[in-house]
């Protein structure tokens, strides 16, 4: 957004500028489902009325509306199916489509205010605000101007019939429509909204952000009969496997996006638009990849984004909706417990200390035929599967930030060696004494983590617990 030319600019936010006019309307409207009341809702049954037209939407054939943002027209696509044309299959909310059709369908008035007025001007129909044409399939026509809303506390609009110069009062609902401009009718979700039971699982989430590194979750693949606590990790800029709770939003991936407004409508802005765009998701689905292209207004206070299903508007979002990836921290979302593989997919487990080497070997594939050997001797189950349970609850505290080689000055602590049954690489765990009661953990050779020392401390306990034949303290400080 940062270099749209000087035309551009002013195309996009004096749209944005129209929007914003009507932004509490759209907000209280959108609060209660997109939905507008039926006339029979909000008025009694025997209210008098004056008869305009008495017909229903399947009437319809089409409907011209002009007003200060400009024109635009709806027309009927079948089966009280509304479309307007100027939005080039943008979603649309049909609620108020066929409410439009409805009021000029079925068109009255309360009470007519002035017979053969002679000045227009006092009811603000002299140069009316907004005015539609209904054009019905017997051929006939209605044309509406309308005025200015009446001093009365009921909410009230003078109009006047494009061949008369009687002034009526209507109920204002009735016109409110003819008053709004063309993005009054897109709607503002951007996608379906995200239930766990209701949308596949996300396969790959890539997101590029200007002046960062590109971050890519992907999905872990499982075996049948492991189970899974984290489904997902990060590939770039570093491995880490996420948190469903802390990292729960970027899992959903773009599901959920409701914009604030409309921006924008046309394909004439959007390449230069998004030449150097402030972010870009991508989100693969099996074959399906979507994606969220985003810009940043000159003072941050709004981003405009357009999504790859709707890629003819431009919509309004708060800095707030988007925080999810656009302050994207790999330390906000990492998993705590880094390695949790089911005991049944291991093969050999061997622990070391600088007191102790212990090489386990494991068998079975489920409870009841499992077995655990040491040096070829078989050990005692439940005391094995403590000792195996403690070696799993591994829980990171932050990432390691400082410079690689810099462990080679470390002590060592310990390490972990997991072998597995299938074809998966052994997974690696290094612990290194980093001072001040703080230990560094080494995945596969890359040091990833801080922690407490207080978990070494307590394995070598645990150790000694563990070859006494005494029960483990699965704890620590």
């Amino acid at each position: 957004m940062k270099n749209l030319s000087k035309k551009a600019k002013t195309l996009i936010f004096s749209v944005a500028g129209l929007a914003v006019l009507t932004a509490l309307t759209l907000i209280i409207v959108f609060m209660q489902n997109d939905e507008i009341p039926d006339n029979d809702e909000i008025l009694i049954e025997s209210e008098n009325r004056i008869i305009f037209t008495d017909l229903t939407p399947e009437d319809v054939i089409s409907i011209e509306i002009k007003n200060e943002h400009g024109e635009y027209t709806v027309i009927h696509t079948g089966d009280n199916n509304f479309a307007i044309p100027q939005l080039l299959g943008a979603p649309t909310i049909d609620s108020r489509l066929l409410t439009a059709a409805r009021n000029m369908s079925g068109f009255w008035a309360l009470e007519l205010v002035e017979e053969n007025c002679v000045n227009l001007e006092q009811y603000g129909l002299q140069n009316p605000s907004a005015w539609g044409k209904v054009a019905f399939t017997n051929g006939e026509a209605l044309e509406i101007h309308v005025g200015e809303n009446t001093p009365t506390a009921e909410l009230l609009t003078y109009v006047r019939l494009a061949d008369s110069n009687d002034v009526y009062a209507v109920r204002t609902f009735l016109v409110d429509f003819l008053r709004e401009n063309l993005f009054y009718y897109v709607s503002l979700i951007v996608t379906p909204e995200f239930t766990e039971a209701g949308f596949p699982t996300i396969d790959r989430l890539v997101i590029e952000r200007a002046g960062h590194e590109r971050y890519i979750a992907e999905l872990i693949p499982r075996i049948e009969t492991e189970t899974a606590v984290n489904s997902h990790r990060l590939v770039q800029p570093l491995e880490i496997e996420i948190d469903h709770e802390r990292g729960g939003r970027l899992l959903q991936g773009l599901f959920g996006l409701r914009a604030t407004g409309v921006a924008y409508v046309g394909t004439e802005l959007l390449t230069e638009f998004f030449e150097e765009p402030t972010a870009v998701v991508f989100m693969t689905i099996g074959e399906n990849v979507s994606f969220l292209a985003v810009g940043a207004d000159e003072n941050d206070e709004n981003y405009y984004a357009v999504h790859s299903d709707h890629p003819d508007v431009v919509y309004i979002f708060p800095p707030e909706s988007l925080s999810w990836f656009l302050n994207l921290d790999a330390e906000k979302i990492m998993a705590t417990r880094i390695h949790m593989p089911l005991i049944y997919i291991v093969s050999e487990l061997t622990i070391e200390t600088p007191r102790h080497t212990l090489g386990f070997r494991l068998t079975g594939e489920s409870v009841g035929n499992e077995a655990y050997f040491l040096n070829g001797e078989q050990v005692n189950t439940e005391l094995f599967k403590s000792l195996y349970r403690y070696t799993i609850s591994i829980n990171a505290a932050e990432l390691y930030k400082d410079e690689p080689q810099n462990i080679a000055d470390m002590p060592f602590l310990a390490r972990f060696v997991f072998s597995y049954k299938n074809d998966r690489p052994d997974d690696v765990f290094e612990f290194y004494d980093a001072g001040s009661m703080r230990a560094v953990i080494s995945v596969n050779g890359v040091p990833r983590f801080t922690k407490s020392i207080g978990y070494l401390n307590r394995l070598e306990e645990n150790l000694e617990l563990y070859l006494a034949g005494e029960p483990l303290i699965l704890t620590w400080l």
